[in-house]
């Protein structure tokens, strides 16, 4: 059983699912939906075999193991135009002053968000206009002009976006990682458990995914 968040379900894990399907249909494969930190729990909690989730540490811990994947970096998205977008440099405290559309408080990288709005001391001053931890919710108020969007972005998204994807025509995306970092993608285990022939194919099918991009 595998737990992890819709962004990774729906783009980096998509393929890897579909070919592990195909290749061991001997196997019941089982997928839970969760934040981040709900997939984690579920790992914790002996709910899943594995969890492949966010976070903004990868320092060991007793009872569960972590493989880095990949990362996500933190991206501005605007309307194509929106002065933010073009402006020679950008902190958080300009960021701050807009409005802004953000994913909710049950998302990882919401907390990094805050904590980073904390250090710059313009937390309380925020102006929310949309809390939504549907990506394509935030994208639609992005576009409807009633924000900037400030989160961790799957590169499979931001390549779609380079190609003028049409679900995303109308934004444009500014790297910010010099403010906010990335988030770190890890395939997380139970520390000291056996891995299965099964899991670890799918755990190679994965990693060949995400390095061959």
């Amino acid at each position: 059983m595998l737990a992890s968040t819709i962004q990774l379900l729906k783009h980096e894990l998509s393929k890897p699912l579909a070919e592990f399907r195909r290749r061991h249909p001997e196997v019941q494969l089982s997928i839970i939906d969760r934040s981040s930190q709900g997939a984690r729990a579920c790992l914790e909690n002996g709910e899943t075999d594995m969890a492949i989730a966010g976070q903004f540490d990868i320092e060991p811990r007793a009872a569960i193991t972590a493989t880095r994947l990949m990362a996500y970096p933190f991206m501005l998205m605007a309307l194509t135009g929106h002065p933010l977008q073009t402006a020679s440099r950008v902190s958080i405290k300009t960021i701050a002053q807009q409005p802004l559309v953000l994913p909710s408080a049950a998302a990882n990288c919401r907390a990094k968000l805050d904590e980073c709005f904390r250090n710059a001391g313009v937390l309380h001053a925020l102006n929310v206009v949309v809390d939504a931890s549907n990506f394509d919710l935030l994208v639609d108020h992005v576009i409807g002009g009633f924000g900037l969007c400030v989160m961790s972005v799957s590169p499979t998204i931001l390549k779609k976006a380079e190609k003028g994807d049409r679900s995303l025509r109308g934004i444009g995306c500014r790297n910010i990682t010099r403010l906010f970092g990335e988030e770190t993608i890890a395939l997380l285990q139970r520390t000291g458990r056996f891995e299965p022939p099964h899991h670890t194919a799918f755990r190679e099918l994965v990693e060949a995914a995400v390095k061959a991009g």
